[in-house]
């Protein structure tokens, strides 16, 4: 494990920095009661290819290619997603197979040795 941080402690830089966040609201929620501080919503819309369509997406304030990688002194390990689909053609099946893992924050593994298979 790596100390990042030092002697600084993890809970209370977090436990600090919402207490601040309570007390200096940004501009447009200084008046507002917590329950109000809600963003509007929008969709990711997927260009039609061909006769086949894809449904669109929530937004979640993050581009549609997400990757995260863990490396430790033992073994690195990733997952990824590409929303709508690996496939840029309609007749795949990989077309928009990763649509709704990316709607609920899910991940596929990624290869990082191709000696061996790619399985959860």
């Amino acid at each position: 494990m790596y100390n990042f941080l030092g002697e600084l402690d993890l809970q209370q830089m977090v436990r600090d920095g919402l207490q601040y966040a309570v007390e200096h609201p940004a501009k447009e929620h200084a008046c507002k009661p917590l329950d109000q501080w809600l963003t509007t919503t929008s969709k990711i819309k997927f260009d039609q290819l061909g006769a086949r369509g894809v449904e669109p997406i929530l937004n979640m304030n993050r581009g549609t290619y997400n990757q995260i990688v863990e490396f430790s002194k033992v073994q690195t390990k990733s997952v990824n997603i590409l929303p709508p689909g690996q496939s840029g053609d309609p007749r795949s099946p990989h077309f928009d197979d990763q649509r709704l893992l990316y709607a609920n924050w899910e991940y596929k593994p990624m290869i990082l040795d191709l000696t061996k298979p790619n399985k959860k």
